[in-house]
């Protein structure tokens, strides 16, 4: 999906970006629900005609917010696994590694239900979800990366991030106060059962 609004010169382009970064912003503390044209401008300290005129509805505003959070997350996520060592050992240390990579390195909360909020709204909204599927195969492949240092078959890839998702969503709906310290001897369990390399 396009926006609307002109491009190409420096100045637009650059009050664009800040739309975009406080649309992600209002997403992460409001989902989807919160997000509007009346509250990305609000956030960006900018007239509310501006968010009108680079976002040409709340469809393309949405696009543009989980676009930008998603950015953010993966490079945090890509900054997790470089700090990785080249080895990895035993279960628990390839489920802290698995578990790094998957929550970019967070444990707040508020933080990882706020993703799992965008990721859930992906199944409500079909303008989301090539975001989402991008993502998914990003993170993937840095889960298939700390398998490998951990001497484990990396084709396990998908079905480990799916497993850390549903652990994950499972502590936060339970409500543990620490859900990625919660999973974590859960995951170091599946670790030892995947084949080796």
């Amino acid at each position: 999906m396009t926006s609307g609004g002109p491009r190409g010169n420096a100045r637009g382009d650059a009050r664009r970006e800040v739309l975009r970064a406080a649309a992600a912003q209002v997403l992460v503390e409001q989902g989807f629900a919160g997000l509007t044209h009346r509250a990305v401008a609000e956030r960006g300290g900018v007239p509310l005609a501006s968010t009108t005129y680079y976002f040409a509805s709340v469809d393309d505003l949405a696009v543009q917010a989980l676009q930008h959070a998603t950015q953010a997350w993966l490079a945090a996520s890509e900054a997790a696994f470089g700090s990785l060592p080249g080895r990895l050992g035993t279960g628990p240390a390839t489920a802290r590694a698995l578990l790094a990579v998957v929550t970019a390195g967070s444990d707040d909360r508020a933080t990882l239900a706020a993703m799992y909020e965008r990721y859930l709204e992906a199944g409500r909204h079909a303008l989301l979800r090539p975001l989402v599927a991008t993502a998914n195969q990003q993170v993937a492949t840095l889960v298939a990366g700390v398998l490998r240092r951990a001497g484990r078959r990396p084709g396990t890839a998908r079905l480990v991030l799916a497993t850390t998702d549903g652990l994950l969503l499972t502590a936060l709906a339970e409500g543990h106060p620490e859900p990625v310290a919660h999973v974590a001897p859960e995951l170091s369990r599946l670790v030892a059962l995947l084949p080796r390399a």
